[in-house]
């Protein structure tokens, strides 16, 4: 009995030798069942689980051509509108090529015929093609320039600097937007500093709405931009215009854009 005792002493030290060595190198017996230790149960090390993303994979947008955004650069514009009541309000825009005007939203200028607009100055800040300030130019709105319907608004710009004129404009024909196409909205953020810096948002649209008579009334995008963008191009991926940014009065994102068939149509009305 002695002897049994002695032999059962043994196998007890034993025992707590090969605990105490596990818990000092962190190995763990193995699962019955699976034949999995727990660090293969939880994906990573012992009593750690590991993260799982389950979001969707996200890809990196697709970026304009540098001389495509050089020109963009400078075709976009900063307007400064001030009203009869010494209000300012800062939108942005873009030189139209075949016309030579400035495309903005129709909330520059009051939503309203020229006649009976509150703009007393309209400024329009220029950029290089780095999109840094540039320059400044007078603006004016003539009868027939607003669209109040779909927000949309030429200014005529007179260069303040009569040696210097207006930058190159741009083309107003983009391919038919479609639903999960990647543009750009191009503008200066809603801070209010004349020399703010052009800004390029890439997005994409989520849907287009028709009108009464099914021509496209409404392009609806993802809202990456912010409000100051509003009135700035929304250009595809050749940098053509395919809309005008668009936002309501208490809008801090850009989600609407006019098609650029509807500033096709007031270019057209204003030819006549």
């Amino acid at each position: 009995m002695a002897r049994a005792f002695g032999r059962g002493g043994k196998m007890r030290t034993l025992l707590i030798v090969t605990l105490v060595f596990a818990s000092l190198t962190g190995c763990q017996p193995s699962s019955p069942k699976s034949g999995l230790n727990t660090a293969d149960r939880e994906g990573g090390p012992a009593g750690q689980k590991q993260k799982i993303d389950s979001r969707p994979e996200q890809t990196e947008p697709a970026s304009l051509d540098p001389q495509v955004a050089a020109k963009l650069n400078t075709a976009t514009v900063r307007i400064q509108v001030q009203y009869r009541n010494k209000e300012y309000v800062y939108f942005s825009g873009f030189f139209e090529k075949d016309s030579g005007l400035v495309v903005t939203s129709a909330r520059a200028v009051g939503l309203k015929d020229a006649g009976d607009s509150p703009w007393q100055i309209i400024n329009v800040i220029t950029h290089d093609d780095r999109g840094e300030y540039a320059g400044r130019l007078l603006g004016s709105v003539e009868p027939g320039d607003v669209d109040q319907e779909n927000d949309l608004a030429l200014i005529h710009a007179k260069a303040v600097d009569s040696k210097r004129g207006p930058p190159n404009g741009l083309v107003v024909k983009g391919q038919p937007p479609a639903v999960n196409m990647q543009v750009f909205v191009f503008g200066v953020p809603q801070e209010p500093h004349v020399g703010s810096t052009i800004a390029a948002q890439p997005t994409t649209i989520t849907s287009l709405q028709p009108g009464n008579d099914r021509a496209l009334r409404l392009i609806r995008i993802t809202s990456t931009a912010t409000r100051g963008h509003s009135g700035g191009p929304v250009v595809d991926g050749r940098g053509d215009v395919i809309g005008v940014a668009l936002s309501g009065p208490e809008d801090r994102t850009i989600e609407s854009v006019a098609p650029s068939g509807k500033l096709v149509e007031l270019l057209a009305r204003r030819r006549k």
